[in-house]
């Protein structure tokens, strides 16, 4: 029994390592026909190269968490001022056959048959 707890918890970690390894060589699998297709020509290197060395550049907004507070305040001022004059909500009882107030907890089947 504490083998397999012991297995259970290293596959996580081995699981992490493996995946690693598989994105590395995904990686140089990619790049490394571009590279060669340079033929050691430094300008047309530099071309495939500048792409993974130099960072995309963030579309960052400049917005503050001021600016979307008084984003949602405005649309709810605004609903609240076009829905002042609705009249209220017409809410009417219904028949309801079965009152919910007798349930029975949920077997493992039925809740598997759901699921």
């Amino acid at each position: 029994m504490r083998a397999k707890m012991t297995r259970a918890k290293t596959l996580p970690g081995t699981l992490r390592r493996v995946i690693g390894l598989l994105y590395q060589h995904k990686f140089i699998d990619y790049w490394s026909p571009d590279i060669d297709a340079c033929h050691g020509e430094s300008k047309a290197l530099w071309s495939k190269l500048s792409s993974l060395l130099e960072p995309k550049p963030s579309n960052d907004s400049t917005l503050t968490a001021e600016d979307l507070a008084q984003y949602f305040t405005s649309k709810i001022s605004k609903n609240r001022s076009s829905t002042a004059t609705s009249p209220p909500p017409r809410i009417e009882d219904r028949f309801v056959p079965e009152l919910l107030f007798d349930l029975r907890p949920a077997t493992v089947n039925e809740v598997a048959i759901i699921l």
